[in-house]
């Protein structure tokens, strides 16, 4: 849990100051029904999604092999830290960021991916919305 929750809020803090800088505080709004799958959308998400990703699953990578190493040694208790410091003594930085390499591609690839679809979904929906909550 306490890898999940620093990536997602590294995640999404650096995507939402992205899109805050990049489009303004409503990036929904710059997406219209025809710019489903625009350059609009595609800069907006799926390029900013998928260099996020890389970049945080990399930071992120020593908590994800410490939960793997407790999951598949069958370990009940144990400290993060502690289990990093571990890690770090017995292997060395080789060892914390085992594995960096495809959970940097599938991470990435996953939340751009997404990110696309879901932006593009809620531009097509949105207008619809719009009028019903109006009246």
């Amino acid at each position: 849990m306490a890898r999940d929750m620093i990536y997602s809020t590294l995640f999404w803090s650096m995507l939402e100051g992205y899109r805050n800088s990049v489009v303004g505080g409503e990036y929904r709004g710059a997406l219209s029904k025809k710019d489903g799958f625009s350059w609009k959308n595609i800069s907006i998400n799926l390029m900013p999604g998928f260099v996020i990703g890389a970049f945080v699953s990399a930071i992120t990578t020593p908590f994800d092999t410490v939960k793997t190493r407790v999951q598949s040694q069958g370990i009940k208790s144990y400290k993060i830290i502690d289990s990093i410091m571990k890690i770090y003594k017995t292997e060395g930085l080789m060892g914390l960021f085992s594995g960096v390499q495809l959970r940097v591609l599938k991470n990435s690839l996953h939340i751009s991916i997404y990110l696309f679809i879901y932006e593009w979904y809620m531009s097509r929906i949105r207008p619809q919305s719009a009028v019903i909550a109006k009246y």
